[in-house]
């Protein structure tokens, strides 16, 4: 059953947004493209989530994507 993204979630947040949301992710992992950066964030138990950041050169990561694990 989809309930849609956890509460107080959307696109565009910064780390710190989402940290004070959801708190820590359980785990990390990153990926390294020309110029920028994809960070996800995954997070299980009852908020189980994953959250992808664009980290752009020279600019703050944001939250560009959420998705079921």
């Amino acid at each position: 059953l989809d309930q849609g993204p956890p509460r107080g979630l959307r696109e565009g947040m910064t780390p710190a947004q989402v940290r004070a949301v959801m708190g820590e992710p359980s785990r990390v992992g990153r990926q390294v493209l020309a110029h920028r950066a994809l960070e996800y964030w995954h997070y299980s138990g009852e908020k189980a989530v994953l959250l992808t950041f664009d980290c752009h050169r020279g600019q703050p990561p944001r939250l560009s994507r959420i998705a079921a694990p």
